[in-house]
């Protein structure tokens, strides 16, 4: 992802002061590590790793959350996003409350910077934290997992916030009883972890087991053949990544072809009339004896529904949004007439 841009600039702008040798180490190293890890991608298709990985990425339409429902996502809590999405005002004061103390707490954590200056760590937690923050506020596109983008430098700046609370508090008040007032701003923080770790528990708990979507799928598709996926998640699940039929696409991430052939555009109008993207995914579907379609609408134009609606049946009774459309006859490779 374009944003771990992000965490690298807080550790520039941790080790800048160092001078130009740290410095030059740093992007020097950053440069190799980046070189190193997609060598194999460059190497093998440079122009559409740049094209795929940074273009499409920059040039995504608007969509995703609004601005209020980022903020309560970025929180960590799954749960304040349900209050803000579902409870309307109620849910806004309780993020603007929850907000109001996470500044009050971050200020008296990090405020006291001339007495006691920021470790390395702390500033690399914190930087990281507001940068990545304003990027996806800002983000013409907001996914329900860019969150989890900033979660790991979230929790390491409310880590390292409550530990410099901890220790503030032990040089102002020495003596253990005169730190008895402390316990409401230890047991908030405690308050809101145990908040956000039961709102992640909640989420897990209530969702849909994965080997029950696996198993609705191979229950109903063929052991053999050729399976389109339009969600590559639901293909890890199955653990069907390869096929036996030298015919079948080779195609994992169905929406990602998608987005790039449409210019970044993603699910809208516009995959119907790109003629381009309805004959390739035409083509795929054409070359398959299964689909699994999982969520709204897979882009799917007048043809391909035409195709779908004649030369295979829906089956019935899956389960987790789950659709999958076999075909009457396996296909034998060659192109059918009707388009």
């Amino acid at each position: 992802k374009i944003w771990a841009i992000f965490p690298l600039l807080a550790v520039l702008a941790t080790v800048w002061p160092l001078g130009p040798p740290m410095r030059r180490r740093l992007v020097g190293g950053a440069a190799l590590g980046f070189i190193g890890s997609c060598l194999p991608f460059i190497a093998a298709a440079p122009a559409n790793f740049i094209q795929q990985v940074f273009i499409t990425q920059a040039i995504r339409s608007d969509g995703g959350y609004a601005f209020v429902h980022r903020l309560a996502d970025l929180t960590g809590s799954s749960g304040v996003a349900s209050l803000v999405t579902h409870h309307g005002a109620f849910g806004l004061l309780v993020l603007a409350l929850m907000l109001a103390l996470a500044a009050s707490l971050a200020l008296y954590a990090f405020g006291d910077v001339r007495r006691r200056p920021w470790t390395a760590l702390e500033k690399i937690a914190l930087l990281s934290t507001v940068f990545l923050g304003i990027g996806l506020l800002l983000s013409p596109t907001y996914c329900y997992h860019y969150s989890g983008i900033a979660a790991p430098f979230l929790a390491l700046t409310v880590t390292t916030g409550a530990a410099r609370i901890r220790r503030r508090q032990r040089l102002q008040y020495p003596h253990p009883t005169a730190r008895l007032f402390t316990f409401p701003t230890l047991t908030t923080i405690l308050v809101l972890l145990g908040v956000m770790a039961a709102s992640a528990v909640d989420y897990i708990s209530t969702a849909t087991p994965a080997a029950q979507v696996a198993d609705a799928v191979s229950d109903v598709i063929p052991s053999r053949g050729c399976v389109l996926y339009v969600n590559p998640t639901v293909a890890l699940l199955d653990d069907r990544f390869t096929s036996d039929v030298s015919h079948c696409p080779q195609v994992i991430d169905w929406l990602g072809q998608e987005r790039v052939l449409d210019n970044g555009l993603s699910a809208t109008n516009s995959d119907v009339r790109d003629a381009r993207l309805q004959r390739t995914l035409l083509s795929w579907v054409k070359s398959s004896d299964a689909v699994v379609v999982s969520g709204s609408n897979p882009s799917w134009g007048s043809s391909i529904t035409r195709l779908v609606r004649t030369q295979f049946t829906a089956q019935q009774g899956l389960s987790a949004g789950i659709k999958v459309y076999l075909r009457h006859e396996p296909t034998d490779g060659e192109d059918d007439d009707d388009t």
